[in-house]
């Protein structure tokens, strides 16, 4: 299920023309069906690194997406893709909050998301995290 899930986002981001932008409604809906697919490994993830079992984070954000070629022959989709995410989010570390960068690859058989690396450092004084979920 969650790769027929991966699968649908990926076609869907992959099938957007690059010649044409988006409207700024049909990007945040992708945005936030990726973010919606990663929530369970970013919870976890952000979990281990605190050592907590519930983590509280808000305003997430993709701030990067790259394209990872396979190698030829590896197990995954027929062309050989996967993609390195980098998201940004607020999240409460020891009752004070902090600004959370992660990165997370979906270069495995099962195309699921896993967390690379997590960095937690102070929220900028200018940090705007007035996002619309939903247009």
């Amino acid at each position: 299920m969650i790769r027929k899930i991966n699968l649908i986002i990926i076609l869907l981001v992959c099938s957007l023309p690059f010649s044409a932008k988006a409207s700024p409604e049909k990007e945040l809906l992708i945005e936030n069906a990726i973010l919606m697919n990663i929530h369970h490994e970013a919870s976890s993830a952000l979990g281990k690194k605190l050592n907590a079992e519930i983590v509280q984070y808000d305003c997430s954000k993709i701030t990067d997406i790259e394209l990872i070629r396979l190698p030829s022959g590896s197990n995954y989709l027929s062309d050989g893709h996967a993609f390195k995410l980098t998201v940004q989010m607020r999240a409460k570390v020891i009752n004070e909050w902090k600004l959370v960068t992660m990165t997370l690859e979906n270069d495995n058989p099962q195309g699921v998301f896993i967390s690379k690396n997590i960095q937690i450092s102070v929220i900028p004084k200018h940090y705007n995290c007035g996002k619309k979920l939903y247009p």
